[in-house]
């Protein structure tokens, strides 16, 4: 095994120095449940929200983004939207002028209203006992009880976010933007389930964390598992690792990796291959490993870049990602390697450190043989 330099402490102050942390914020008052979401892609701060559920079955939403915009939302199970529709909604609180608005179908149960005046919208609601929303067919009466305190939470939790983004914003690139073509998201509540918002269970047992990006099966692999295989070991022999055990029930294979490993006890690595890969790979993978960590840490979160290399001949990227204190007690520290060939051949190994393996050492000696597998020769020759 790869030399231990280091303590896990001296890389968790590395990390903390130049990159955000994101913390949940979670909201129970009232009968109202909620709190805090980020982009999925980003792992960005995007909004709070607070549902409740009516003895008839349906919830009602209320949102307010990173940019103060509010929302509200109105789900029924009875409901077969049309996905993208938008369905014209009358408004009304108490016996006050009813408004009318344009609602948005999110999911074939869920329809969004923002609310453009919301400052007036805003002083109804709180001190109001109904609210009554005509859409799609039906004529449904809200209770408003506890709508005061539920939307000065949701207030605060958008004032505590915004102003913990501000205060931790990383001084390096470390938030990735919107790769180019990627559709924004027309769902203020991050979720087409609406019972996602209620506050999650404390008592979820350990699990072994997934591993992004998940892999559609109609994407084919850059190698076959064999190769896949051949590599793998090429790699760590080259990187000075011994001691490994290939796995043969693969915990990863869900999510699209082919070859899994385990270096000890609550250490493991996984290697994916992908094929017709486009050239901005590099990127939108890191969009996408950053904003699927964050959303599986349900405790602080941190990531990170190490070195990134571009060039006509291949291009390549580290990156990490830690999750401590999580409620589930799903706690992780992940290297990742990308490298990405100009056949576009793409190569991910990730080396995972679960809770269990979470001591001392542990963090740096990960981060070591993540760095010797980035540099060694096989790794940047699959798929060339």
């Amino acid at each position: 095994m790869i030399k231990k330099i280091s303590v896990l402490s001296a890389l968790l102050l590395s990390i903390f120095a130049f990159v955000s942390q994101a913390y949940a914020y979670k909201i129970n008052t009232s009968g109202w449940r909620g709190g805090s979401y980020s982009n999925k892609l980003t792992g960005n701060f995007s909004h709070c929200v607070v549902s409740a559920k009516y003895k008839r079955g349906d919830r009602l939403l209320l949102s307010i983004n990173s940019k103060y915009i509010f929302s509200v939302g109105v789900s029924d199970d009875r409901w077969n939207l049309r996905k993208g529709a938008r369905y014209p909604v009358t408004m009304q609180v108490d016996r006050r002028q009813a408004f009318e608005r344009t609602a948005l179908a999110v999911s074939s149960r869920q329809l969004v209203i923002t609310i453009n005046d919301r400052v007036t919208f805003f002083r109804m609601v709180r001190g109001g006992r109904t609210l009554r929303i005509t859409a799609n067919g039906l004529n449904r009466g809200y209770s408003l009880r506890g709508t005061s305190r539920a939307l000065n939470a949701v207030l605060r939790c958008v004032k505590s976010k915004n102003r913990y983004a501000r205060n931790n914003a990383p001084r390096g690139p470390v938030d990735q933007p919107r790769p180019v073509g990627t559709p924004r998201s027309n769902n203020p509540f991050g979720t087409d389930e609406p019972r996602a918002v209620d506050t999650p269970r404390t008592n979820t047992p350990t699990r072994v964390a997934t591993l992004p990006p998940k892999r559609k099966n109609k994407v084919p692999s850059g190698v076959s598992d064999q190769k896949a295989l051949i590599y793998a070991i090429n790699i760590l022999t080259e990187s000075g690792v011994s001691g490994y055990k290939l796995l043969e029930n693969n915990p990863f294979k869900k999510s699209g990796y082919q070859v899994a490993w385990q270096y000890s006890k609550g250490k493991r690595g996984a290697l994916a291959t992908y094929a017709n890969r486009r050239k901005d790979f590099v990127d939108t993978q890191t969009s996408t490993i950053l904003g699927s960590d964050a959303k599986n840490c349900k405790g602080k979160f941190a990531s990170g870049f190490r070195k990134s290399d571009s060039s006509n001949k291949w291009s390549g990227r580290r990156l990490f990602t830690v999750c401590s204190g999580s409620s589930t007690g799903n706690d992780f520290a992940i290297n990742y390697s990308i490298g990405l060939q100009p056949s576009g051949v793409a190569t991910i190994i990730a080396t995972h450190v679960g809770r269990d393996a979470l001591d001392e050492n542990s963090g740096d000696e990960s981060a070591q043989i993540d760095k010797a597998i980035y540099e060694s020769a096989t790794f940047r020759r699959i798929g060339k």
